[in-house]
């Protein structure tokens, strides 16, 4: 609908604070066209009753409806006609928006003390998809075999588990330290146990990761042993360790654990004499045999049973802490739960609190991530294979300029 400017000029101005272009209405002077309610307004993501004009390719609103909607005030001096906008103290809805920092974390924990030792007792807690609200766990005895295991609800460093009424148990959180207390009826553990993180996933870590998940097959040579096991299955691959299953010819399990890795190499302790080291190289894993195991018998060679399985070259990128400058308004990138097919990502504002962006990308090819939000929005990553990454935003909304190189700290 077409209106003329000037009764609209008489309780209207611009939103922007620099109003540009400025128009004038003069009696006898020239006439223009603008339109009322073209543009529908929508300020904090609700719609506004206000009305807009749009005219020669801008679009304007009555300043003070808008500015008082984002909780600041305008005042007007008529002596010198001049609008003045009061922004609101923001610190304290800053400090209320900031994540809450992470008091679960998944991993692995081992078994230090109990009220009551038992050999029953199990020696490993495993604790998945942990957030703040809850987690998933599992008591793994001497032999990584599930004793119990169940989804806990989370309350701030406490989280509780109810098998039945009086079946319960409690966790409690500190640090890389979670102590559980066991009400009367599970028997798991002995009174109050005390479990911590093992070394091997709290360590920083700036390897490449070679490990990934997959199955792999016994490629028999003429040192075989009809006995021995014909498919390794390694699962929950990181650059820090992973659990395996050796399978027989039946797919029954001969023996499983979990592996520290340390670079293209790994460790399984079940005792002093009992080792088993496992190398990767590409689509093929090699494991050498402690005795005492006796398996596999001597050294053995699985190979990926997917042709197309990832090699140590696909995935160049390194878990780690990375920075866009040293700058006081430097954002930082943080790559951790890296695989060979994907990463856990954050990018976190210059006061190192606030988180900007985060999720999981994938690993298309060498060096190049995705992470897709919706058909418009995607942030692209790319490693020059020099500890520079690249971020790179489908469109501009929270990295500066859409596009941030970030380095290694």
């Amino acid at each position: 609908m077409k209106k003329t400017l000037k009764g609209f000029l008489a309780g209207m101005v611009t939103a922007a604070l620099v109003v540009a272009p400025i128009f004038s209405y003069a009696e006898g002077g020239q006439n223009i066209e603008a339109f009322f309610n073209r543009v529908k307004l929508v300020v904090n993501g609700q719609p506004s009753a206000s009305e807009t004009l749009l005219y020669n390719g801008t679009t304007y609103v009555p300043l003070r409806a808008v500015t008082e909607n984002l909780g600041a005030t305008v005042n007007y001096d008529a002596a010198t006609k001049t609008a003045s906008i009061n922004m609101p103290n923001t610190s304290a809805a800053v400090e209320q928006t900031k994540p809450a920092a992470p008091v679960w974390t998944s991993g692995r924990y081992s078994l230090k003390v109990t009220e009551t030792s038992s050999p029953e007792d199990p020696k490993t807690l495993v604790i998945t998809d942990a957030t703040n609200e809850g987690f998933n766990f599992q008591l793994l005895d001497e032999k990584g075999s599930a004793k119990l295991s169940g989804k806990v609800t989370v309350s701030g460093n406490t989280a509780t588990y109810n098998a039945t009424e009086l079946d319960v148990l409690r966790f409690t959180a500190s640090g890389d330290t979670v102590t559980i207390d066991e009400a009367k009826g599970l028997q798991i553990p002995s009174g109050k146990a005390v479990y911590v993180k093992e070394a091997s996933e709290v360590r920083p870590s700036m390897i490449v990761n070679s490990w990934y998940d997959g199955k792999f097959i016994l490629q028999p040579t003429s040192a075989t042993d009809p006995d021995d096991p014909v498919t390794l299955i390694v699962s929950n691959a990181t650059d820090v360790a992973f659990d395996f299953k050796l399978l027989d010819a039946e797919d029954k399990t001969v023996a499983e654990g979990h592996a520290s890795v340390s670079g293209n190499d790994a460790t399984y302790n079940a005792t002093e004499l009992d080792i088993v080291k496992l190398h990767i190289d590409g689509d093929e894993i090699t494991i050498n045999e402690a005795k005492g195991l006796q398996v596999p018998s001597g050294k053995a060679v699985y190979k990926q049973e997917d042709k197309n399985a990832p090699s140590t070259a696909v995935t160049v990128f390194k878990e780690g802490t990375y920075s866009s400058g040293s700058s006081a308004s430097a954002k930082t990138l943080v790559i951790s739960n890296l695989t060979a097919t994907s990463f856990d990502y954050q990018i976190i504002e210059s006061n190192g609190k606030d988180i900007i962006t985060k999720g999981t990308a994938k690993i298309l090819n060498e060096g190049v991530a995705e992470c897709v939000f919706d058909d418009e929005y995607k942030i692209t990553f790319n490693d020059a294979k020099n500890n520079v990454i690249t971020v790179t935003e489908s469109v501009q909304k929270l990295l500066d300029k859409g596009t941030v190189k970030f380095y290694t700290v």
